[in-house]
């Protein structure tokens, strides 16, 4: 880290379910020497002991609390069901975290280069042919890269499995004023042509915040919730769609069944003003792809990974203004209907009669695996 600041450079490791990213920044002047500190530590980690047991120690705390907020709660049990028997949807217990030993960090990191030739993407004004030369010198010396050049992605949602998940409504008990919803379903992958489609209605449906007409039924009009929102998320091989909100328990029955009334009702025609206001601020968020050379870097891998076409950005507005309410009609009622939604409550167990209004409901604990409710 002090050799790092010396040279005003700096490192970070983040991850997700697919990927590891690793971001660089340095000066033009110092960009050697910082891949030099990036291959020591993948190729000649410390691994101290006394980090681990504090890395550890960090851990264990996570999973003593990490039932405390309901919304987060909701999001990992969803997750359970979004992703299941899978490590993404996997949630860890304090003997998986007591179990870690060094040699399996060790094994693990040997593991990240043996699984795919990565992607590399650089920004600056370091000469291109030097860029790649002095990368491809740094991974040719990392243990086991293997030059693969394929990317498979795994599907780590079952289809089968999660029609079933949604013949009922599964309730984590616990004792709140305020119970919270989160609701999702499968939606096609990054490079299908329903993709801007799907944009365009979320954002009129719940994505653009005040604007939505989730916010405007649910919190302006009827005032029943502080906040109500949908989202899509995409990757190579599968999309999900969300939805949340949150209200008191007394009316979070009637907050589900017009979350549920709304995603169904896009399925009807969008009014030319929404649509237009949709197209309209969604483009205009597209400047913001272009501020950071680093985020700009990080799409651009993304978009490799998902496999879309090189020009996707230059592309995207004219696809965004050619969406129709037909068009969002259409992929509304073939991908997002709300008798396909798997919805997680977290609330106290005295919901389960108003609930089974909407559906069957299962009750479970916070700890309790969603595979042992399984319809």
């Amino acid at each position: 880290a002090h050799d790092l600041a010396s040279r005003g450079s700096k490192i970070e490791f983040s991850y997700n379910q697919d990927d590891v990213l690793i971001r660089l920044r340095s000066l033009s002047s110092q960009y050697p020497a910082t891949l030099a500190i990036l291959e020591s530590i993948l190729v000649q980690p410390a691994m101290d002991g006394d980090v681990l047991a504090t890395l550890k120690r960090q851990a264990l705390d996570q999973i003593d609390r990490r039932n405390e907020q309901a919304a987060e709660l909701a999001a990992r049990k969803l997750a359970e069901i979004l992703f299941a028997r899978s490590r993404v949807g996997y949630s860890y217990t304090r003997s998986d975290i007591n179990a870690i030993q060094r040699q399996d960090l060790q094994e693990t990191r040997e593991g990240l280069f043996q699984k795919t030739w990565p992607i590399i993407a650089l920004s600056g004004d370091i000469g291109r042919t030097q860029a790649r030369s002095t990368v491809l010198q740094m991974l040719a010396r990392l243990p086991g890269t293997g030059f693969k050049p394929a990317y498979e992605q795994k599907d780590s949602v079952p289809p089968a499995a999660l029609q079933n998940f949604a013949e009922a409504i599964y309730l984590i008990e616990k004792d709140v004023p305020q119970a919270v919803v989160r609701m999702a379903t499968r939606l096609p992958a990054h490079n299908s042509p329903d993709f801007y489609a799907l944009q365009t209605g979320n954002y009129i449906l719940g994505g653009g915040s005040f604007n939505s007409r989730l916010m405007k039924e649910i919190r302006v009009k009827r005032g029943l919730a502080y906040y109500a929102y949908s989202y899509n998320q995409f990757n190579r091989n599968y999309g999900l769609f969300y939805a949340g909100s949150a209200s008191q328990n007394s009316s979070i029955t009637t907050t589900i069944q017009l979350m549920l009334a709304e995603i169904q009702g896009m399925g009807q025609p969008v009014e030319q003003a929404e649509l237009k206001l949709a197209k309209d601020s969604i483009l205009n968020t597209l400047i913001f792809q272009f501020e950071d050379p680093a985020d700009q870097l990080d799409n651009q891998i993304r978009f490799d990974r998902h496999g879309m076409p090189a020009n996707y950005l230059q592309r995207f507005s004219a696809k965004i203004n050619a969406q129709s309410a037909q068009d969002i009609n259409a992929v509304f009622k073939r991908d997002v209907q709300a008798r396909q939604m798997v919805i997680v409550v977290v609330g106290p167990a005295s919901l389960k009669g108003e609930l089974e209004k909407i559906r069957p409901v299962r009750l479970l604990q916070p700890e309790e695996p969603v595979w042992q409710k399984q319809p």
